[in-house]
């Protein structure tokens, strides 16, 4: 399995404002995915992809579980970030983020003059097509995430969405909060046999 974290910021801000407190927002966006044990695959623009349990895959749902709790604490850490910028007078932002779980193919891809070590496949494209989904400030799983986190996170289960390359709707999982030992599970699931009609995401 390969869990992928993409964040994407939504600002009005210029690339000249926005160009140090990008470098500050990445320096502890990356400090918590690892400490969760995943590792950096790349910056794409203000977005950032992190992978989890590649190659080194721990056993049962470990992977999964800091992948989404990674997630969690970054949004935490945006908040107080921002609340800290704020009485700064510096300009804000929000983040959304897309996780997904499953195979994918991982090596070295480019040319003979420079090699990225990267993982490919439709799953990494669907953790993708999430956060685009995603909101500012929102956390969506996919359900492949969510059957692997379920007894550790509470959910809302979200309109099921079509997403490019993708032929059949996707169930989609909106993070609300980490599940306590000995608490109810308060998730809020759709009835997967009765699912309202999905909605087109927009393309990105």
């Amino acid at each position: 399995y390969r869990f992928n974290v993409h964040t994407q910021t939504t600002t009005n801000m210029t690339p000249e404002q926005i160009y140090g407190q990008l470098n500050e927002y990445f320096e502890e966006m990356c400090r918590i995915v690892f400490d969760h044990g995943g590792y950096v695959d790349k910056f794409i623009g203000d977005c950032l992809m992190a992978v989890f349990s590649a190659p080194d895959p721990r056993p049962g749902t470990i992977d999964a579980v800091e992948a989404v709790e990674s997630a969690f604490r970054q949004q935490e850490r945006i908040i107080e970030m921002m609340t800290e910028w704020s009485a700064q007078g510096r300009q804000l932002f929000t983040v959304g983020m897309g996780l997904n779980t499953g195979e994918v193919v991982m090596g070295n891809l480019g040319s003979s003059d420079r090699l990225n070590y990267t993982v490919i496949g439709d799953n990494v494209n669907t953790a993708a097509r999430l956060y685009n989904v995603a909101k500012g400030g929102q956390t969506i799983i996919s359900e492949a995430t969510y059957n692997e986190v379920e007894d550790h996170f509470i959910v809302n289960e979200l309109t099921p969405v079509f997403v490019k390359g993708k032929v059949l709707p996707l169930r989609n999982f909106e993070l609300v909060a980490r599940l306590k030992p000995g608490d109810p599970n308060t998730s809020t699931l759709l009835d997967p046999e009765n699912l309202p009609a999905a909605y087109t995401a927009d393309a990105h």
